[in-house]
């Protein structure tokens, strides 16, 4: 699968400094809250995980800060469509610090006590959690002298095959085809690893399966009644990769405004201005947020 990101910074080995990756770790992290109440939490890395793990940490009562290195929560997500969900944390009480690189854990009796930013801030911590990103785990594949592709992880076929045929690869470690751009890339998402899977087996039992589907990314993150939603390219995603694209918003109740209890949305869609051509989409608020982002997936 996948393995966490860790700086080389010093104390990341503290016993109050984690990462998440499977139940072992939040057996680990759970634990750890049990034991107090009302304590300082700083979470590293405003990705999926990290938002999440805030909202859990706020839940048990703890003061959590937010520290990401980009200028924006959600960096996949393109920069305004984020601000009603900065809104929400700053409405919880959370501190964010956005733009904020970690210069160093600061260490004391063998704990760290406290998180240094690049600008000499010291923002006092009694737990830690490292939620920066995750590589592709491919240090067995490259011994086994398989192919790595352009992305870090394991190249396959579209029968989830390796360089070696009677090895197969599938989620997090292997690379999947991109909806839009048609290219390998790394997306280490659930379903289409589930998907992925099974195909893997169907084809290592009898020699043949579908041809597994590209992923267009499409995912979802909670947040405080809030959700988050988006697949294929964001607007920026686009600008960095040189295609040509317009965006279209809109700003609606979720269901018919005759209706009571409409929850406001945001969608954002972004699309080729020649063919028409869906490239992506991305939604924010509250119900809804899922069949809107399902239906451009679609």
């Amino acid at each position: 699968g996948a393995k966490p990101i860790i700086p080389p910074w010093d104390g990341v080995t503290s016993p109050n400094v984690f990462t998440l990756r499977d139940m072992t770790d939040m057996d680990r992290i759970k634990s750890r809250v049990d034991r107090q109440s009302g304590a300082r939490a700083v979470v590293i890395g405003a990705g999926y995980i990290g938002l999440e793990m805030v909202e859990s940490f706020t839940q048990r009562g703890w003061n959590v800060t937010l520290v990401e290195k980009e200028p924006q929560i959600l960096p996949i997500m393109d920069p305004e469509m984020v601000r009603p969900l900065i809104d929400t944390l700053t409405g919880q009480g959370i501190v964010l610090h956005m733009g904020a690189a970690v210069d160093n854990l600061q260490v004391r009796d063998g704990q760290v006590h406290a998180v240094r930013l690049g600008d000499g801030t010291e923002i006092p911590a009694d737990l830690v959690l490292i939620c920066i990103g995750v590589r592709p785990d491919v240090q067995l594949a490259a011994a086994a002298s398989l192919k790595i592709g352009s992305s870090g992880a394991i190249a396959v076929n579209e029968y989830l095959q390796t360089s070696d045929p009677d090895i197969y690869a599938v989620g997090d470690a292997a690379e999947v085809i991109h909806q839009v751009t048609g290219k390998p890339v790394n997306l280490p998402l659930a379903g289409p690893a589930n998907r992925n899977g099974r195909l893997a087996g169907e084809h290592a039992a009898t020699d043949r399966c579908a041809s597994a589907t590209p992923v267009a990314g499409t995912a979802i993150v909670g947040l405080f009644g809030k959700a988050a939603g988006l697949t294929g390219l964001s607007a920026t995603a686009a600008q960095r990769l040189g295609i040509e694209h317009e965006v279209s918003y809109a700003i609606r109740g979720h269901h018919a405004g005759y209706y009571p209890g409409a929850e406001q949305m945001i969608l954002k869609l972004v699309y080729d201005p020649k063919t028409g051509r869906v490239l992506g989409g991305q939604a924010v608020g509250g119900a809804g947020v899922d069949k809107r982002i399902d239906v451009i997936a679609t």
